[in-house]
Formats: structure tokens, C-alpha cells, sequence
């Protein structure tokens, strides 16, 4: 029992330590605090990294100015939906990080939440936002882009398939295209037939026919 009692006043004193450094951290200048959240952040997804070794568990700040947006985000929002991304952020804050990927400037390059970005910066005048940072080649980024954009349901099929251009031009073929972006094969086929695909991807070499639809025409088979 005076062991447990011991271990206790042991766990208490620890936190009692941190909480006295972190407000001597509040007397740093801007800059030296935001490093110090984010290697506390750091520090904290490394305390529990065997339970939940999950990016959102090391949310770091970024200046605004630093994070930018990517060119193949095949979603975009209309001003109504902005305008109520807006209001719920002025209302709630920022309940999501901005999931990015570091490039070699330190530039954080948007994966997901491109808008809330936006907002963040043109509308609210922050200086900083929270972060997800993942570290995953461009493709696999491509396709977490995709899959937050189908999850919420709003994507738009004539940038996908640009996107899908370019995830085959690195080497993915459809099988894997489609499960990355969760899509059956047929799914993806249809959204090339749809957009006129296999005009853009004209001089590929190809292992199954995409015939283009003509404008009007419904495709063929089960739905």
C-alpha cells in the first residue's frame, strides 16, 4: 500500500514538473512557444505510440502562410458551403486538423481540408493552424484525398479522372488504382467512359479496352 501511495506522489510530482515548465513557456516569444507545443506534441505521440500511433495524437501548428494547397484536389465547395464552414469555425474553432505533407522547403502541402485552410486564412485571419502531418509518397497522397473527399461525398469526377492520369503515369495499375480510392474496377472504368477518359490517356498502353461514351448515351450493364 505504501508503495502504491509512493508511485502516486511520484505520478503527481512528474506532472506537477511539467505543468510548472509549460507555464514558464508561456513568457516565450511566438515563435518559441509554437516550437515548444510542437515537441511536446511530438514528445506525447511518442508516450503512446504502442496504443495509438495515429498522426491526429501529434497535431503540430503551422504558420497559415506555410501551408499550400495541392493541384490535383478534385473537390471543390460552393460559396454557401463556405460561408457555413465559416460560421461553424467562428462558432466551434477548429475541431479538425488540416492533414499535410512536409516538403523539403518545410512547406505543408494540403492533403485534406484544403477549405478549412482557406477559411482559416481569408476569413478568420489566423496566423496559425493545427496539422496532421503524414509522410507518404504522391500517389498514396492522391489517394487519401480522394477517399476523405468520397467519404464526406462530395468529389468531382472529371478532376478524379486527371488524378487517376496521373497515379498511372507512377506506375499504379487499376487494381490498385480503384482499391486505393475505394472504387471497384467497373467503378472506375465508368468513370472514364463518363469524362471522356481515354481521350487524355490517348498513347497509353492499355490491357482492356475504355471506349469513350458519347455525349448523352448511358453506359451498359448492371448499375
Amino acid at each position: 500500500m505504501n508503495d502504491l501511495f509512493q508511485t502516486k506522489a511520484s505520478k503527481l510530482a512528474i506532472l506537477e514538473k511539467i505543468r510548472g515548465a509549460l507555464d514558464d513557456g508561456k513568457a516565450l516569444d511566438e515563435a518559441q512557444r509554437v516550437s515548444l507545443y510542437n515537441a511536446v506534441q511530438a514528445w506525447l505521440g511518442d508516450l503512446v505510440a504502442d496504443l495509438c500511433p495515429d498522426p491526429a495524437c501529434r497535431p503540430h501548428l503551422f504558420p497559415v502562410g506555410s501551408v499550400k494547397a495541392n493541384d490535383y484536389n478534385p473537390n471543390k465547395v460552393a460559396s454557401t458551403e463556405m460561408d457555413l464552414l465559416e460560421q461553424s469555425m467562428r462558432a466551434d474553432g477548429i475541431t479538425m486538423a488540416v492533414v499535410v505533407m512536409q516538403d523539403q522547403d518545410g512547406n505543408a502541402l494540403v492533403v485534406d481540408g484544403f477549405h478549412r485552410h482557406t477559411v482559416a486564412l481569408q476569413r478568420l485571419g489566423r496566423r496559425y493552424i493545427p496539422c496532421s502531418v503524414i509522410d507518404r509518397p504522391l500517389a498514396d497522397r492522391m489517394a487519401s484525398t480522394v477517399r476523405h473527399n468520397r467519404a464526406r461525398g462530395k468529389h468531382q469526377v472529371d478532376l478524379m479522372a486527371a488524378l487517376v492520369k496521373t497515379m498511372m503515369g507512377l506506375g499504379w495499375d487499376d487494381a490498385k488504382i480503384a482499391e486505393s480510392l475505394g472504387m471497384s474496377e467497373e467503378e472506375l472504368l465508368r468513370l472514364r467512359q463518363m469524362v471522356g477518359a481515354a481521350r487524355v490517356l490517348a498513347g497509353e498502353d492499355y490491357t482492356r479496352s475504355w471506349g469513350v461514351m458519347p455525349e448523352g448515351t448511358e453506359a451498359e450493364g448492371n448499375e
